[in-house]
């Protein structure tokens, strides 16, 4: 029977994940992501054409699993409770949840990897790392919308500026949270986007604690 080359792809494409998340994409070799792998040479040119096209199965891989995310928390926020700002604070607090459970959203997000260095790519693959970012406006921004039509906030604000926000204090957390080495960085900042929003929104205690 032919050998299924699934596993040994899926090896490559996490050891140069992970070697971008440190080094970033440029300094990510392909002699690195072999060594990483304990792979050949031929073995990678078997599944990819060159470091472009690893460059992309990369991001593509991202972008699905990034969607499957955000779908999932949403399905849940809205399976918990029926009202849209409430289910924010609830997909908020299950991305908390995740990242002090150890779960590898903590390690970087390639999106910000990759904007880091649009230059370094094709077409085709910065158009898919920025798609990473729109679809994360456009399906968060899509709850905030629901939000802020039912809750006017305290002052005018758009539903993809606050998701943008949300988006920066979880980006922006990974940063220090490296820089630092403080793990709990990212937390403490997704913890301080829930205080804003109760600002903004001008949700008391009592508010919260029935859910409204």
């Amino acid at each position: 029977m032919p050998k299924d080359g699934t596993q040994t792809r899926e090896k490559i494409l996490d050891t140069a994940q992970a070697l971008i998340y440190q080094r970033g994409f440029t300094a990510t070799t392909l002699d690195r992501v072999l060594d990483g792998a304990g792979l050949t040479k031929g073995a990678f040119f078997h599944h990819f054409k060159n470091k472009d096209d690893l460059a992309l199965a990369l991001v593509e891989r991202y972008l699905e699993g990034e969607v499957a995310m955000l779908e999932d928390l949403i399905s849940r926020a809205e399976q918990l409770c029926r009202d849209p700002l409430q289910q924010i604070f609830i997909i908020n607090g299950l991305m908390i949840e995740a990242i002090d459970g150890g779960e590898p959203m903590q390690d970087g997000c390639l999106f910000a990897s990759y904007a880091l260095e649009l230059a370094e790519f094709d077409d085709k693959t910065r158009a898919v790392a920025c798609k990473g970012f729109e679809t994360w406006r456009e399906i968060i921004g899509a709850k905030m919308a629901e939000a802020i039509q039912k809750h006017p906030p305290r002052i005018p604000t758009e539903p993809k500026d606050l998701a943008d926000t949300m988006l920066a204090m979880f980006e922006g957390g990974m940063v220090i949270s490296k820089l630092d080495n403080d793990v709990n960085a990212i937390t403490r900042k997704m913890k301080t986007f829930n205080d804003y929003l109760e600002l903004l929104f001008g949700i008391s205690e009592a508010d919260d604690a029935e859910g409204k």
